[in-house]
């Protein structure tokens, strides 16, 4: 939203979530999970997705709405859990014919 719609730089994002994780008045309610998110996007996710994928430790799937770029680009960053929110690419198939090695 703060992209997208406002035109925010992802570093103008960063660098106010960072600020706010280290401010000494301010709790969190997840600050592991609100720095993974922060990594994320530092990584090239969206800040939502970021989000959801830190909020989603010990799951075994996220599920996704978005169109299959947040499940590419979790994979090209080889980060748990696996998103199943999408069809399953070509190479997925192949893997799952393959079995495990």
């Amino acid at each position: 939203m703060l992209r997208g719609y406002y035109g925010i730089a992802a570093e103008q994002v960063l660098l106010v979530f960072e600020q706010l994780l280290q401010h000494p008045c301010l709790q969190v309610e997840d600050g592991p999970g609100l720095e993974q998110a922060v990594a994320g996007l530092r990584s090239g996710l969206d800040f939502a997705d970021a989000l959801h994928h830190a909020s989603g430790k010990g799951c075994e799937a996220i599920a996704s709405f978005d169109d299959r770029g947040f499940a590419r680009r979790i994979r090209q960053l080889n980060l748990p859990p696996r998103d199943r929110g999408t069809a399953p690419t070509a190479a997925d198939r192949r893997h799952q014919a393959d079995g495990p090695r």
